[in-house]
């Protein structure tokens, strides 16, 4: 009996209190969302009608087990079983008494077991409303973004018919002012054959200037190659000369060596031989060694180191041989090598020396800057005018020296302007790469928002998840064929808009291509104006220095020198260095029978008449017909091939 009522109460404590706690409350929620819904399935109409009985249930059993307050007769009933755990019978009575009252109420109780058993399928419901009703929030939410998508591409539309006015307006201006450069055209057709009959003028005489220049390298060339085989030549002799020596001393050394081991060798066979004769007479107590008193082995012995000496003396004459014919090998190619050596010394002696060499250099740099300045006073003409100019007159030929650096000059302005100006050119044409690279970025993210509303409306205008999906799949691959029967007729204008722009997105991206070859094409020109600036710098830094050696060159008094505006020096002292001013050459004195003529009157004291006829040197050389001029071999011998070369080259262009 005490077993059975307390598990009884265990049970209903458990019973209670999860029937206050889940199943009424989970119950009410239930009921009131079935009450709230507006939206209801066809499928649930058949048992929509059985819901207010079933909640007039659900409210007398609630009211039935809160009527009960199992939790108010808890202490009674605990005092009901103490009474029966005890012995007082009385006590018993009471307590069973108590407990048939309670199993009499429980017996009248409202079974709660189908409502517990109806909560499951409620929650499902319950889940079920949530999902319809977040599925109807989200068709709510694409509505409206449909409605802003719409207003928002209508207004764009209209911002791009405004542009389309717009760029209608700037194309028909565009096209008036090539009307009105086409007027123009023929006298920029005129200059333009002018200026590129000036330019294929130029190109052939700086062909022909490049092809003596050649001629000249080449020369220079071939005269160092063969420099450079003569060094070479020399130096495999003289390798050739050391490789036979110390081969000759390593065969000596060899052979000395070979020599000295036969005579060791020969001492020790000679010892051996007379210790043994020395012990033979030991033994046989004899003085004198015999043949007949020889046994058989000691003449076998005897006879078999005779034969070794003999051998050995052979050998060491077939060494000596090997030796002789060794060094007289040696001393042959020691005399060929030391020919060689001595013919190539005669070689090297007639060829021009280093100084020589760098002279010969000289004249060919001064030749070169030489037709330069001639092709800049304007051709042959004028240049074989300025060497009658110069040979007339100092006073002329420095005329002509500033009217150089004059042209020089302003050589160099034109280019600093040239220079300016494409600076200038360049800096506009890449304000206007980064004027296109920005439209073009905006045209970008323009067409990717077109597609981004295009992709949208597609969605919107299917009726399931499935179908919105393939849209989605189908505008990703291509984009084609979005004007679909039923869809917005704004995609459409859409569609064209976006064929516009893409239209409008490749014309921008062949002129950026025109732009950059126009930017190649002036960083070109800049290059090669910058290199022809280098060039008259350093012509003019040559003319300089040209100038300060030929100052400097003098004897060392103490000059005074003026120079005028243009910074070419104007001495006005007596010339007491040699003019060297190119292929001109200016007499100074005269010839026997006119010396007479120019002689200076006795009361000029420190000055004398040149009888002798004294040209003034072009490169630091003495002129072969200048008889007070000191004249070398080497100084006469390549005077006369460069005034050959010189006229066979220049005089006869």
């Amino acid at each position: 009996m005490a077993n059975f009522s307390f598990s009884f109460d265990k049970a209903l404590d458990s019973v209670i209190d999860g029937l206050e706690h889940t199943v009424i409350d989970r119950a009410r929620a239930a009921a009131s969302d079935l009450l709230t819904e507006e939206y209801k399935a066809p499928a649930s109409s058949a048992s929509s009608s059985s819901m207010p009985a079933d909640m007039s249930k659900l409210q007398d059993v609630t009211g039935f087990w809160r009527l009960f307050d199992l939790q108010r007769r808890k202490a009674n009933l605990a005092t009901q079983l103490q009474n029966m755990k005890s012995g007082d019978t009385e006590s018993q009575k009471a307590a069973v008494k108590a407990l048939s009252e309670l199993a009499g109420v429980l017996g009248q109780a409202p079974d709660p077991q189908p409502y517990l058993n109806a909560i499951s399928p409620m929650q499902e419901r319950v889940s079920e409303l949530h999902r319809e009703n977040r599925r109807l929030q989200l068709h709510g939410q694409a509505a409206e973004s449909e409605a802003s998508s719409a207003s928002q591409a209508v207004s764009r539309s209209r911002d791009l018919e405004r542009e389309n006015v717009e760029l209608k307006t700037q194309l028909r201006e565009k096209s008036d002012k090539t009307a009105q450069l086409s007027v123009g055209m023929p006298s920029l057709e005129e200059a333009k054959q002018e200026a590129v009959l000036k330019c294929a003028r130029l190109e052939a005489e700086l062909r022909r200037l490049r092809g003596e220049h050649s001629s000249l390298q080449a020369e220079h060339e071939r005269v160092q190659g063969r420099l450079f085989d003569l060094h070479e030549s020399r130096d495999i002799a003289s390798n050739a000369a050391a490789a036979a020596s110390d081969l000759t001393s390593q065969q000596k050394e060899a052979l000395a060596q070979q020599v000295r081991t036969l005579q060791l060798e020969k001492d020790r066979l000679e010892e051996r031989l007379s210790d043994l004769k020395a012990e033979s007479l030991f033994q046989r107590g004899t003085p004198v060694l015999d043949a007949a008193a020889c046994s058989p082995v000691d003449t076998a012995l005897h006879r078999a180191l005779r034969n070794d000496k003999e051998s050995l003396k052979w050998e060491l004459e077939e060494c000596k041989a090997q030796h002789a014919a060794a060094q007289a090998e040696a001393a042959a190619a020691q005399a060929a090598a030391q020919q060689q050596s001595e013919a190539l010394r005669r070689e090297l002696a007639s060829r021009p020396t280093q100084a020589e060499v760098a002279a010969l250099r000289e004249r060919v740099e001064a030749l070169r800057l030489l037709v330069d300045s001639r092709e800049e006073d304007g051709g042959p003409e004028q240049a074989d005018g300025s060497g009658e100019a110069a040979a007339s007159s100092a006073s002329q030929l420095h005329a002509a020296l500033q009217a150089r650096n004059r042209r020089l000059a302003a050589d160099v302005q034109s280019l600093q302007r040239q220079l300016e100006a494409n600076g200038a050119a360049m800096t506009q044409m890449q304000g206007s790469i980064a004027e296109h690279a920005k439209v073009l970025e905006e045209k970008d993210a323009l067409i990717q928002h077109l597609e981004d509303d295009i992709f949208r409306f597609r969605n919107l205008s299917k009726d399931s998840p499935e179908e919105a999906a393939a849209a989605q799949s189908g505008s990703t691959d291509g984009g084609a064929s979005v004007s679909q029967p039923g869809a917005h007729p704004l995609l459409s204008i859409v569609t064209s808009q976006r064929d516009r722009f893409r239209a409008r997105v490749e014309q921008l991206e062949g002129e950026a291509g025109s732009s950059r070859e126009e930017l190649q094409l002036l960083r070109g020109e800049l290059a090669k104006a910058r290199s022809d600036n280098v060039q008259m710098v350093e012509k003019m830094r040559y003319l300089q220095s040209y100038q300060a050696r030929q100052a400097g060159g003098s004897d060392g008094a103490y000059h005074i020198v003026q120079v005028d505006s243009d910074g070419i020096p104007q001495p006005k002292e007596l010339q007491r260095h040699r003019l060297q001013c190119g292929p001109v050459h200016i007499n100074f004195g005269a010839s026997p029978e006119h010396a007479s003529a120019h002689a200076l009157p006795a009361s000029a004291p420190g000055m004398r008449a040149r009888s002798a006829p004294k040209r003034s040197a072009c490169f630091g050389f003495a002129e072969a017909d200048d008889e007070e001029a000191a004249h070398s071999a080497a100084e006469q011998r390549y005077l006369k091939a460069c005034t050959a070369l010189f006229h066979a080259v220049f005089l006869s262009s």
